[in-house]
């Protein structure tokens, strides 16, 4: 029987966590002959190893992920309440897609042991919710030994390149309504616009037809597909500018899961929410 999370150390959930994905031969990448809670896991996130315990303590804490592999039960913004709560955060951390890592590190690691322990680790008791989750200490970092990147160094998560929410935020003049005419416009393109190649599922790929551009009004719930992941995420434009500099807009998304990010959307693979989203067949050129 294992200790009662109240009373759980670290070790002893990393060594309870390594035996029972080691039981599951679809995940017998993640945990390699040898691993320990002094070497795993290798998976780090803003320059320390990944405090998987600390996840785990926080979701359950919230009722936990739920019955359904793909789809938390509940809407947790996992950048701004999560990630302040890991091991991993630093207040002038740089890492960029944390949200979309921390909910993939969730359903890779963490769902199928919440599952197991379900009936005595997921809080019940929403009145509860926020004393436990106050009462939760952060743990110690702890380096990441496959990396040599430093606290706060930029997450490799998204492509290289991409430029990321501030530059357009940083404007400081910009309209927000693709119009560019701000004082701090051009500052912001000299940002932006060199650094936006396209996720890999763009439209604007050599040999790929042409279609016409698109345009997306301010506030639009919108959602764009990931070719690496194979899957769709859903956000909102929250600020548009027009570049001179390149002739592009670049728009701000703001995902769900909480993570923000510059994208020309005439490079993605984009769909309004409200419009019919088939299989989107039409548009895998």
């Amino acid at each position: 029987m294992r200790t009662p999370i109240e009373s759980l150390t670290e070790d002893e959930f990393l060594r309870d966590l390594i035996a029972h994905l080691q039981t599951m031969p679809e995940k017998a990448k993640l945990v390699p002959p040898g691993s320990s809670p002094e070497n795993w896991p290798a998976k780090t996130l803003n320059g320390y190893k990944l405090d998987l315990f600390g996840i785990y303590r926080q979701v359950v804490a919230r009722g936990g992920w739920g019955e359904d592999e793909i789809t938390c039960k509940r809407k947790i913004n996992w950048s701004r309440e999560i990630f302040p709560k890991l091991a991993n955060f630093t207040s002038t951390h740089k890492a960029t897609s944390v949200g979309h890592d921390l909910i993939t590190s969730y359903k890779n690691y963490l769902h199928s042991y919440e599952r197991k322990y379900a009936d005595v680790d997921c809080n019940a008791d929403e009145s509860k919710e926020r004393e436990l989750v106050n009462s939760i200490q952060r743990n110690t970092p702890r380096a990441g030994v496959t990396g040599t990147r430093s606290p706060g160094q930029t997450s490799k998560r998204k492509p290289v390149g991409r430029p990321r929410a501030s530059n357009l935020a940083s404007g400081g003049g910009g309209s927000g309504n693709g119009s560019g005419s701000g004082g701090g416009g051009n500052a912001v393109a000299a940002a932006t616009a060199p650094v936006a190649p396209s996720r890999g599922g763009g439209r604007n790929r050599g040999g790929a037809r042409s279609k016409p551009k698109r345009t997306f009004p301010d506030g639009a719930k919108i959602k764009v597909f990931w070719p690496k992941e194979n899957d769709w995420f859903f956000g909102t434009i929250v600020q548009q500018e027009y570049m001179p500099a390149d002739g592009q807009t670049y728009s701000k998304i703001e995902y769900e899961d909480g993570d923000e990010e510059v994208l020309n959307l005439a490079n993605e693979k984009v769909k309004l929410l409200d419009e019919k989203s088939d299989d989107d067949d039409d548009d895998d050129d």
